[in-house]
């Protein structure tokens, strides 16, 4: 256990020594970019290395294994030992006894309680890894939630923006074919209105007071006698006069009729009469 925070303490001291060393006395951006990117990783936890006698490094016997052999760190110590007792460069006192059994009483706390206690703090630090992990995590997953939201938004707005353009662009297309229509159908009125005050002109231009005299006589003569009314006729006599059914002569009445003044004479014709008579000369 007390190598672990002797291992740890070394640890970091290699870590600052080692990021001293390679970090420039005057920092700028592109160096800082350029430079290694292990040095700003995050520190990893780290495995205590192997020990011997509870607290001899391994590296210390690994040290002599060349030289001596495996027998030889343990020959190294005995022999030191011997030579500092026997020349009383260390003297046994009783500090030196009190020592021991302090050691001695380490060497067995550490023994007996020394993997519970390693063990609790393995599981506290595997915990607080897992909380800090955790809220990296969730950091991680509201930062990416609120990206999500935003693109939503922004694609919401891009939406609306653009059906409001089709929209725009619809009215306007349709106010264009709306007005094409209208002046289509307002020039076909003024040439129908046209065409009928032509065909109005020629029919009364083309008939003179003796024609008209004579359709009107022709008329009372065949079906219009005793002032009978032609719509009264039957339908196959009323074509054979007149060459119209009694819808079409009356849709004609209609339409003329405007156009059509009554004279003010008590003889004057009425314009079914001058329809008639036009139709039936």
């Amino acid at each position: 256990m007390l190598s672990r925070v002797g291992f740890l303490k070394g640890h970091q001291a290699k870590s600052l020594v080692y990021f001293t060393t390679k970090c420039p006395s005057t920092t700028t951006p592109d160096a800082v970019k350029t430079d290694d990117t292990s040095l700003f990783r995050r520190p990893v936890r780290q495995e205590p290395g192997k020990v011997r006698l509870g607290f001899l490094p391994e590296e210390w016997f690994t040290f002599f294994y060349k030289k001596t052999g495996v027998t030889g760190p343990y020959t190294f110590g005995v022999g030191l030992s011997t030579y500092l007792l026997s020349k009383e460069y260390y003297v046994l006192e009783h500090e030196f006894y009190n020592g021991l059994s302090l050691f001695l009483l380490c060497f067995i706390v550490v023994k007996k309680f020394g993997p519970a206690i390693a063990k609790y703090l393995d599981k506290e630090i595997d915990n607080y890894e897992t909380e800090m992990n955790s809220g990296r995590t969730n950091e991680k997953e509201m930062l990416e939630s609120q990206i999500k939201n935003e693109e939503h938004n922004q694609w919401s707005s891009e939406e609306a923006a653009y059906r409001n353009r089709l929209m725009q662009s619809y009215s306007e297309v349709k106010k264009r074919l709306d007005y094409q229509m209208e002046r289509q159908n307002v020039e076909r009125r003024i040439a129908q209105k046209h065409l009928v005050n032509w065909v109005l002109k020629n029919v009364l231009a083309s008939i003179t007071t003796e024609q008209e005299k004579q359709n009107i006589d022709k008329c009372k003569m065949k079906k219009c006698k005793g002032g009978e009314d032609p719509f009264h006729m039957r339908e196959i006599d009323f074509q054979n006069v007149f060459r119209l059914s009694r819808d079409g002569v009356r849709h004609l009445v209609e339409v003329l009729g405007p156009h059509l003044v009554s004279g003010e004479r008590s003889t004057a014709l009425s314009v079914e009469s001058k329809i008639f008579s036009a139709l039936a000369f």
